[in-house]
Formats: structure tokens, sequence, C-alpha cells
């Protein structure tokens, strides 16, 4: 309104010099998207985080009833103690990644590091009867999961998206994960916490945290070389 010039698109677009705020065809908007890589490695991340925020969303109070042995509502109670722990952890790696010059992977890689590190241990322990360590387990869960969780359909969606498609990106990264980690979180947890029990569901998500890790060192290495371009 000003006649200020417009601001260029955020670099990592995958519409490049082609971004822009005009109107294409479904084709053109979504080809480049789908066709990139480093958006797929991104909807690759948020499925691995997406399943294991989901299945402690769910399952904690009734992981801490049956297996720590806390009273159940004392337990619901206690419970929030993941989504606590997840905020704190949001507002403390947007800060981190402001100040990394937006190189989300080199916050990524050891988060995760950090969250698999958490869920061998409580998969490893018997903390029946240590409420506090089991908190303390769950919420560093939450703690370290959480900050990727928010960057990957938030400001990493927007960048890869860039003006054109923005919405797009966030949408299908979102749409990927939660149609994959509603059945992890739910259906699949439920089927092996019934079958083989708190222990085993625990093993899953560690496995999916390592998987999950393995993608976000490739995505760390791919964000590297686009910087150093």
């Amino acid at each position: 309104d000003v006649g200020l010039p417009e601001l260029p698109p955020p670099p990592g677009s995958v519409f490049g010099d082609r971004d822009g705020d005009a109107p294409v065809p479904m084709r053109e908007l979504l080809g480049p998207l789908l066709g990139n890589r480093t958006f797929w490695l991104v909807c690759a991340m948020n499925v691995g985080l997406t399943s294991i925020r989901e299945t402690f969303n769910y399952w904690t109070p009734l992981y801490l009833n049956q297996e720590v042995g806390m009273d159940s509502e004392v337990a619901g109670l206690l419970s929030f103690l993941f989504p606590l722990t997840g905020a704190v952890a949001c507002l403390a790696a947007g800060w981190g990644a402001d100040r990394l010059g937006g190189r989300y992977g080199r916050l990524i890689v050891p988060l995760v590091l950090l969250a698999s590190i958490a869920l061998a241990a409580l998969a490893a322990l018997d903390l029946r009867g240590h409420p506090w360590a089991a908190l303390g387990l769950i919420g560093a869960v939450g703690l370290f999961v959480m900050g990727p969780y928010t960057f990957c359909a938030g400001v990493m969606a927007v960048t890869l998206g860039g003006r054109r498609g923005a919405s797009a990106s966030a949408g299908i990264i979102d749409a990927v994960a939660y149609g994959i980690g509603a059945v992890v979180s739910g259906v699949g947890a439920g089927v092996l916490v019934e079958r083989f029990g708190f222990g085993a569901l625990l093993e899953v998500l560690f496995g999916l945290a390592i998987a999950t890790l393995a993608v976000a060192v490739l995505y760390r290495i791919r964000e590297e070389r686009s910087h150093a371009t």
C-alpha cells in the first residue's frame, strides 16, 4: 500500500524463482511439492513425531495407573506433564531456531536423539512404585519431541511452500502425519497394549524414534547443503 517492494520468497521454497501470489493450476501447485525430497523427509519426520505425541496424549493416564501403580485420578491429573513440557519445548525450540538462522536440523537431530534415549529408558526400566522417575521420563519425551513436531507442520512447511504453496504444504504434511499417526497411536497401540503390555508399545515407540532420527539426519544433510550454496 505504501509502495515498498515485495518481500522475496523464503529461502528453501520448492517453487524457487517461480514463487509468488498469483493463482496457478493444481498441477503447478502440487507438482513441485510432491516432487521435492526435502518435503517428503519433513512428512516422514512428522509421521514419527505425531505418532509418539498422540500415543502419549492418549495412553499416559492408563500407563501411570497400570504400569506405575498410581491411583487412576492422580494419574489422569499428572498426565498433564507431557503437554506442559511440550509447551515449554515449543517456545525454547523456536527461540533456538531463530538464533541458528533457521537451520532446524541442527536442533531436530539432537532433540530426537534425546527423546530416543528417554523412550529407551521407559521401555527398559521397571518403574512400578517409582512415579517420579516415570513422570520425569515422560516429561523428557515431551520436552524433546514437541519442538521438532512443531517445526514440521509449522515453519518448515511454510518455508517449503513459500508464498504460493504454504497452506498446501502445511495441510499435506499434517494430513499424512495424522492419517498414519492416528492408526499407530489408536488402534495399533491398543492392540499392542492388550496383547503384550505397555513394554511392547514403548519398544515400538523407541524404534519409531530411531527411524525418525535417521530421517532427521538426512534432512539436516540436505539443509546444510542448501545453506552452503
